[in-house]
């Protein structure tokens, strides 16, 4: 039996997943957003957004049949390892079928295409702006990201991670005649060697998506001749062999707030009987490790199985879940994020060793680079 209503906070990523799950759950699902223009409020929309192979699953449970329209629109399919060159500071990753495949597009056009599929779900409505109407909901889902401020908020225990990175994107159009063997490359920033890094990823209408990465002096700058001059730095022939022929179509986009971000809001006591606070309202992690919009769908599932399984919803005991959702991402992003640490405790001095122990097996083997990519993607090993 469906209960009546529910609000959502938020008309991101998070927030428009969430109101196709509670669509299945409550009569009437309202979304409350602050800008009525898809991914306005959105201050990464013109940069990379890599939804991994278990955040498009539950994508594509929700909104079946959208990754069938990805592909007619011409978004490529990317196999993580047959696909990408990947560098790591002890080499390059292995390449081979592994299975794990995703269709890459640009945030605009994943945002558009969420909007089209609710806008025909009968008891999905937007409001734009605040409304009293909200006040009287029996569920709240806050989902309005990385800068959500409210009161509850305000009271939550925060972790915060700084890392001195930034990162400037640029999309290109690719020639029709194109041809390079593989999809999408990745140079991470790593401490002690290379301060530089490059991710490049296919999109829609044949372009792809140049990211440039960098820490401190090396940070990327809007200005065409130095983003340029930083791929040049890298020195990196993948790089020249796949944008040979490539333009420019878009201006450089900067960001800069890659600082990790988590709230304990389960420790929050009492917490709300009917709120549950969800993706980068939660957690926000570095976003050049693209574990964001993956986490918000897992957690966005596992808030479905809640409801499915019980008759009286446990908010708090959800948030605590959430956590759990988060914590090997946080981990992962954090420890690589605390390299440039001065002074460093024991225990991260061990987990770095064990992570670089961890990138020389990947190096050599493809079954153990299977494994780190499938607990990448969010995928049980």
């Amino acid at each position: 039996m469906k209960r009546d209503s529910a609000v959502i906070l938020g008309g991101g990523f998070a927030g428009m997943l969430s109101a196709a799950m509670l669509s299945r759950h409550f009569k009437q699902v309202i979304i409350e957003e602050k800008f009525s223009h898809v991914s306005a409020g959105i201050a990464q929309a013109p940069h990379l957004h890599v939804l991994l192979k278990e955040g498009q699953n539950i994508l594509e449970h929700y909104f079946l049949g959208i990754l069938d329209e990805m592909r007619r629109l011409g978004c490529k399919e990317v196999d993580w390892a047959a696909d990408t060159v990947w560098h790591s500071p002890f080499g390059m990753y292995p390449r081979f079928h592994s299975g794990i495949v995703t269709v890459n597009c640009s945030r605009l056009l994943l945002d558009k295409l969420m909007y089209q599929w609710l806008q025909a779900i009968p008891n999905i409505k937007f409001k734009y702006g605040m409304n009293d109407e909200s006040s009287s909901a029996d569920f709240f889902v806050d989902a309005r990201g990385r800068n959500a401020e409210i009161a509850t908020l305000k009271n939550a225990q925060t972790t915060i991670v700084t890392n001195n990175l930034s990162y400037a994107t640029q999309f290109y159009q690719l020639p029709d005649n194109h041809s390079a063997p593989f999809k999408q490359i990745y140079v991470p920033v790593y401490i002690g060697i290379n301060d530089r890094g490059c991710v490049i990823s296919p999109i829609e209408e044949n372009k792809v998506v140049v990211t440039l990465i960098g820490r401190g002096n090396a940070r990327p700058s809007k200005n065409q001749e130095s983003f340029l001059q930083h791929l040049a730095q890298l020195n990196n022939p993948e790089i020249i062999e796949y944008l040979i022929g490539a333009t420019p179509v878009s201006d450089i986009k900067l960001f800069t707030d890659l600082n990790n971000k988590h709230r304990h809001l389960s420790k929050i006591k009492p917490w709300p009987r009917n709120v549950v606070v969800l993706g980068d309202a939660a957690c926000k992690i570095n976003p050049i490790y693209g574990q964001g919009m993956m986490l918000a769908a897992k957690q966005v599932a596992l808030l479905d199985r809640h409801f499915v399984n019980n008759a009286n919803v446990n908010t708090r005991l959800i948030q605590k879940k959430i956590d759990k959702v988060i914590a090997f991402s946080w981990l992962m992003a954090t420890t690589e994020d605390k390299r440039a640490y001065q002074n460093k405790k024991l225990k991260l001095r061990i987990l770095h060793f064990c992570l670089d122990k961890l990138y020389q097996i990947c190096v050599r083997s493809e079954k153990i680079h299977l494994k780190f990519l499938r607990k990448l993607h969010g995928i049980s090993i």
